[in-house]
This record gives structure tokens, C-alpha cells and sequence, in this order.
């Protein structure tokens, strides 16, 4: 009986600050209904949902998309004057995890120019960016 008293609080409770603070892009959790517990719960990095590689890079990078589960996602590139450069996908049902090789181009096959460059992720409402560089070979 105490069990179940402990899960409905804690689902009463718990469960709608976690659903918050995930809509907030702050937090992950997962909850383990057979023992009525939250198991994994920390902070929500950019790292847990997109990682680049290499950066800086010259030729070619690698995004890799971790989604919590298979999602429609869209991941766009912009240039550090906030212009969309490339949309590699747009809204397309994916499973996760995902590798994405990006050539340095722009949506028109032209290459981008040396510089900053941020990978934009969207999904399920959520968005995450991050940094990579673009540097000549040899540099």
C-alpha cells in the first residue's frame, strides 16, 4: 500500500516539474514505472541531442543526431550573421541516432567561406545549436 501511495505522489508530484523542465530544454529524466522511481535525471547539454566532428574542419564535418526517440527533426546551418547557409533536413522522420556528413557547402553547392558556423536541431518543439569551424587546410 505505502508503494502506491509513493507512486501516485511521486507521479502527481515529480512528473509535471520534469515535463516542464524538459519543455525548457534544462533537464532529462526517465521515470522506471516498475519501482516508481526517476533514474538518469540531469542537467540537458547540447551534447546529449548534436556533436560535430571535427571542429575546426576543412573539408568535411560530421553531425551526429541522438534524439530521445525516432522524431521528426529539421537541422539547418547558419553563418555567424545569423543566414541560413544549408538546410540538410526539413522536418524529415528520422531514427536516431543519425549521421549527417556536411561538405562546407551552401544550399546553392557553392562553399562556404572560412569562419564560424552554427548547426541548428529542431525537434518536438525543442531547439539546440552548436558551433563548428570552418578553417582553410593547413591552417
Amino acid at each position: 500500500m505505502k508503494s502506491i501511495i509513493r507512486f501516485i505522489l511521486l507521479s502527481i508530484l515529480l512528473i509535471p516539474l520534469i515535463s516542464i523542465a524538459q519543455q525548457q530544454n534544462r533537464f532529462t529524466a526517465e521515470w522506471e514505472p516498475e519501482c516508481g522511481t526517476l533514474t538518469n535525471l540531469k542537467q540537458a547539454n547540447v551534447e546529449d541531442y548534436i556533436r560535430v566532428y571535427p571542429s575546426p574542419f576543412s573539408d568535411v564535418c560530421v553531425i551526429k543526431i541522438i534524439t530521445p526517440k525516432n522524431q521528426n527533426i529539421s537541422v539547418n546551418i547558419y553563418n555567424s550573421s545569423g543566414i541560413k547557409v544549408k538546410s540538410l533536413m526539413n522536418n524529415e522522420h528520422i531514427e536516431s541516432p543519425l549521421s549527417i556528413v556536411w561538405s562546407g557547402s551552401n544550399d546553392k553547392g557553392i562553399i562556404c567561406p572560412d569562419g564560424i558556423y552554427f548547426i541548428k536541431l529542431s525537434f518536438s518543439g525543442r531547439t539546440f545549436t552548436q558551433k563548428v569551424i570552418k578553417k582553410k587546410p593547413g591552417n
